[in-house]
């Protein structure tokens, strides 16, 4: 099969969450660049990668979904 790489800018954290559902990751991009890689999340946390870091942590889903809506909601993710 043949994996495509899906823009899901603009969509919402609830909506992308489905992928993460899924064991498929969200590459999260903000304006300075910096980027997270959600892997997974349950009714008030979501779990993230930090590249910069070099860790997993938890945060609450409220606060990144600010987060990622003052950032414009510019997800990547893939399927196939």
């Amino acid at each position: 099969t043949e994996t495509k790489v899906l823009n899901l800018s603009g969509c919402s954290l609830d909506a992308v969450l489905y992928y993460v559902n899924m064991d498929i990751p969200i590459l999260v991009i903000l304006n300075d660049q910096s980027s997270y890689l959600i892997t997974g999340f349950n009714e008030s946390q979501i779990v993230l990668f930090d590249p910069s870091e070099g860790e997993l942590r938890k945060e609450s889903i409220t606060d990144m979904d600010n987060l990622f809506r003052t950032n414009g909601y510019r997800f990547i993710t893939y399927s196939g």
